[in-house]
């Protein structure tokens, strides 16, 4: 039996989990959950990035939050030198498994500076960002993209379309995926959209939460001239298409200023 969050487990309180990201995206049934990710679409996007980008056969690619590594493998596959970073030990050890001498991954918090030497491009994808606690870690963020970029280096930052999912927001779902059973309920609280996950494997229920910050394009324009990063473009779909308030994406090209 599924238990109703709401109903049966008032005291599991997710606005007090603020690292909540820890420990549900180290778990195989996050990656179960969006096994759905459409790897083609992956690799079409990054073909009209490059396209865009149009970067040197010698460029440097710092894929930040990369996950298992879908992105930076694919970069790596077209020639670049890329370096894979993420916070889940689990997903890093998978993604290490495509390592070699022009593609390589490691275990980091995006809220510190990887040291490493610099890049030509570094890029935050499929909303990898808005999961802290403050403004001020996700500007820690974003100073941190602009210092680990080379002086003529370019941020692509792949986000939500805030509007979009204020007007659209699905409050319950239930997914199956084989015998795996997650109960989803969705709310906007505080300038975050709450998600509640309920996954039911074997009749045992397990508990995590997902907290983004709705951050709309203003909010970005604040938030990267405090980074000292000058936004240069705006695209709202992964054929980089032009942004508009129902677009599914919001994309953001930047630089140092």
């Amino acid at each position: 039996m599924i238990i109703n969050f709401y109903g049966n487990n008032p005291n599991f309180d997710p606005m007090k989990d603020k690292d909540w990201f820890v420990n549900w995206f180290d778990t195989e049934w996050y990656h179960r959950l969006y096994a759905h990710r459409d790897h083609r679409e992956a690799r079409l996007f990054m073909d009209a990035i490059i396209d865009y980008l149009n970067p040197s056969a010698e460029s440097r690619f710092l894929d930040l939050a990369c996950g298992k590594g879908r992105h930076a493998a694919y970069l790596a596959e077209k020639g670049f030198d890329v370096v894979g970073v993420d916070l889940s030990p689990d997903s890093i050890a998978a993604a290490q498994s495509l390592a070699h001498a022009r593609l390589r991954f490691a275990v980091h918090d995006m809220r510190t500076l990887f040291a490493a030497d610099p890049f030509d491009y570094v890029l935050n994808l499929f909303t990898s960002f808005g999961y802290f606690e403050t403004d001020k870690e996700h500007l820690d963020v974003l100073v941190n993209m602009r210092d680990s970029l080379r002086k003529n280096g370019r941020v692509v930052l792949d986000f939500l379309n805030a509007h979009k999912v204020e007007e659209n927001l699905v409050k319950e779902e239930l997914i199956t995926r084989d015998s795996l059973k997650f109960q989803i309920h969705r709310r906007i609280q505080s300038g975050f959209v709450h998600k509640e996950i309920i996954v039911t494997d074997k009749n045992q229920e397990y508990h995590f939460s997902e907290r983004v910050r709705l951050y709309h394009i203003e909010d970005f324009r604040r938030l990267f001239a405090q980074a000292h990063l000058e936004i240069t473009q705006i695209f709202g779909d992964y054929q980089l298409g032009a942004f508009q308030d129902d677009s599914p994406r919001l994309i953001l090209i930047a630089s140092p200023k």
